[in-house]
C-alpha cells in the first residue's frame, strides 16, 4: 500500500515538474517563474523516490520511477500541450512500457 503512495506521488511531482517547465519555456515573461516552481516540484519528487528504494531493488526503482514518468509525460504532453506523437515514438513508448514491466516484476522485491 505504501508503495503505490510513494510512486503515486513521485509520478504526480515528477509530471508537474515537467508541465512547468514546458510551460514557463513556452510562454513569454513566464522562465524564471517556470524555473523555480518545476525545480521546487522536481526536488519534492525525490523523497518518494528515496522511499521507493526502501521497497524495491535499485533496478525496480529507476525503471518504475523513470520509465513511468517517461511514460505519462507523454499521455500528459499531448493532452495539455497538444504534442503530437508519431508511429516510431509510439513504437517506442510501447518498448518502453514492455521493458518496465519485465524489471518491475522480473526481480524479487527487497523488504
Amino acid at each position: 500500500m505504501m508503495l503505490a503512495i510513494y510512486i503515486t506521488a513521485y509520478f504526480l511531482t515528477q509530471i508537474a515538474a515537467h508541465l512547468i517547465f514546458r510551460w514557463g519555456g513556452i510562454t513569454p515573461g513566464m522562465y524564471w517563474y517556470g524555473f523555480v516552481l518545476g525545480n521546487i516540484f522536481g526536488m519534492s519528487s525525490m523523497i518518494p523516490y528515496i522511499f521507493m528504494f526502501r521497497i524495491l531493488t535499485p533496478a525496480q526503482a529507476v525503471a518504475i520511477g523513470s520509465g513511468g514518468t517517461f511514460l505519462l509525460l507523454q499521455i500528459f504532453m499531448y493532452l495539455v500541450f497538444r504534442q503530437p506523437l508519431n508511429l516510431i515514438s509510439t513504437l517506442g513508448i510501447g518498448v518502453i512500457f514492455f521493458g518496465i514491466l519485465i524489471v518491475a516484476f522480473g526481480a524479487p522485491q527487497v523488504n
